[in-house]
């Protein structure tokens, strides 16, 4: 079994690096989807699952730290799209009644105010209710296997210590055998150690 020694040391600030490019695509991808009225947990899946990697590219290796930043990075990047959603939204409108480029639009306060107002409007709480869900189960499975992996690996060496147990056990009992019968006469060629079955 793999242990985390095997696997090297753990650069955290470079996976963390790394997985923070997840955070435009993510967003760019949920905007596409938005436009045309979708929201889909796959993009959500998608977020976490390459944050996962570009964490793991970076670091060497993701331990449970790496699973922490990884699901911050995911946590934080849904938000984000989700409020991006929303100002989409308000700056097709802005543009449409005003003319407003939304380049220029984005730069006035007023625009963040409305955007957030219309985010948590009563009229908007079943899509943002909907957003939350799907986003939620789009990254559960995968920082559920991510987590339940990185738990596999940090309990390699313990495994090996108990199973390799017996195995010393056995060693010793078939030496004392072995001295007990050349101490009756009869010579015997000791026999090798038995491997250990945690190798």
């Amino acid at each position: 079994m793999t242990t985390p020694h095997q696997l090297g040391p753990e650069v955290v600030t470079r996976g963390l690096l790394f997985s923070l490019v997840v955070i435009p695509l993510g967003i760019i991808a949920w905007l596409i989807l938005w436009n045309f009225g979708f929201i889909a947990s796959v993009v959500a899946w998608g977020i976490a699952f390459l944050a996962s990697w570009l964490y793991r590219r970076g670091a060497g290796r993701i331990g449970r730290t790496g699973v922490i930043v990884v699901v911050a990075v995911t946590v934080g990047t849904l938000l984000l799209a989700l409020v991006a959603g929303f100002a989409w939204d308000v700056a097709v409108a802005v543009e449409q009644e005003f003319g407003v480029p939304w380049t220029t639009a984005i730069g006035m306060p007023e625009f963040w105010q409305d955007t957030f107002g219309w985010m948590f409007d009563p009229s908007n709480l079943l899509t943002l209710i909907l957003a939350l869900g799907f986003g939620f189960l789009g990254c559960f499975w995968t920082l559920r296997q991510l987590s339940r992996s990185t738990k596999a690996v940090a309990s390699g060496p313990a495994s090996g210590a108990v199973a390799a147990a017996p195995a010393e056990g056995t060693t010793e009992g078939a030496t004392a055998t072995g001295t007990g019968e050349a101490d009756s006469g009869q010579e015997q060629r000791p026999s090798p150690p038995s491997e250990p079955s945690g190798s």
